[in-house]
């Protein structure tokens, strides 16, 4: 038994139990330090959207919506320069620029109930239960909402998105291969807008059947590397490389790709996440985790999928919600 743990949950039993306002922040305080931590870590979006904090201030007001609204400029068009004959003047064009709104939406755990006195012996430590059951159900729903928006944006696999004018979700036919994984950074590069991709995000097992490229495919001593230590780069092909193990949201034979932040779009936080503590009777404790947040795809050229068909079965996660521009 670990007796330290012991301890410091009897600690926090004791804040939490007290009438006593401020030994009950004190409490909430604990236990939100620790799991802020755990939000950075865990929601993969957070690590290539590049969240930015905004306050009351930063919010634009609308006239069709009483809700929380971020408005953002969009880079405005412009036509190619020509080669004209001297003495004559450009053409004029009128500036213009668009703009598109970032919604914030609350997002909440389920609210557990405790009884308080079942806490003193407790040989876990009951922050990490906190963490683990609802700030990474937060962490979940994150992801799941902006995936969904990326889905939403290139329609369907195998179709024209009409912003770029060409398909932005491919089927890659004959698995992981050499050339489907150098074929699918392409995507971005071949719309209008050129950009390059930035991050790539697959799962483990994407992961694991990269691991079975060959010396031939893979080139060199890297395939014996990989058996050995599997694929620890944080790279692939110049992009930085997010690897999850929710099979859910991410199928197994899926790459999403995306532009770096400054083409991307935006992830505002209004409200960073916050454990919500209360007591409705003396002995009893509810809990939930709550945040504020908005986040907005303002470029679909900056977002591709390759679908490696013939890979391994894949899980299609979500498909409905968030927003995308």
């Amino acid at each position: 038994m670990d007796y330290s743990i012991k301890a410091l949950n009897a600690a926090v039993f004791e804040k939490l139990a007290s009438d006593d306002p401020a030994l009950l922040k004190e409490a909430k305080s604990e236990i939100d330090e620790y799991t802020r931590t755990s939000v950075k870590e865990e929601g993969f979006v957070r690590k290539f959207a590049n969240p930015q904090t905004i306050t009351s201030a930063d919010l634009d007001r609308q006239t069709w919506t009483d809700k929380n609204v971020k408005v953002v400029d969009k880079e405005p068009d412009t036509p190619p320069a020509v080669t004209v004959p001297y003495d004559t003047l450009p053409m004029n064009r009128y500036m213009l620029g668009d703009r598109y709104p970032v919604m914030m939406a609350r997002i909440m755990s389920r609210r557990y109930q405790k009884d308080l006195s079942t806490l003193r012996n407790w040989e876990m430590d009951i922050r990490q239960v906190f963490s683990d059951s609802c700030i990474l159900d937060i962490h979940t729903e994150e992801d799941s909402k902006y995936l969904t928006a990326v889905r939403s944006a290139l329609i369907n696999p195998g179709q024209v998105v009409p912003e770029t004018g060409i398909i932005q979700w491919r089927n890659l036919a004959g698995g992981i291969t050499r050339d489907n994984l150098k074929d699918a950074p392409k995507i971005g590069m071949q719309t209008p807008q050129r950009i390059p991709a930035g991050t790539c995000l697959i799962n483990t097992i994407f992961r694991k059947d990269i691991e079975k490229m060959g010396r031939i495919e893979a080139g060199g001593d890297i395939s014996e590397r990989m058996l050995v230590d599997g694929y620890t780069s944080e790279k692939w092909d110049g992009m930085d490389l997010v690897v999850t193990i929710k099979r859910g949201l991410v199928a197994d034979n899926e790459m999403f790709m995306f532009a770096i932040p400054k083409f991307l779009g935006k992830f505002f936080v209004l409200e960073e996440p916050q454990m919500v503590i209360q007591k409705p009777e003396p002995y009893m404790i509810r809990f939930y985790a709550m945040e504020e947040i908005g986040a907005a795809i303002g470029n679909v050229a900056a977002i591709a999928i390759a679908t490696f068909t013939g890979a391994s079965a894949d899980q299609v996660g979500n498909t409905a919600g968030f927003w995308r521009y």
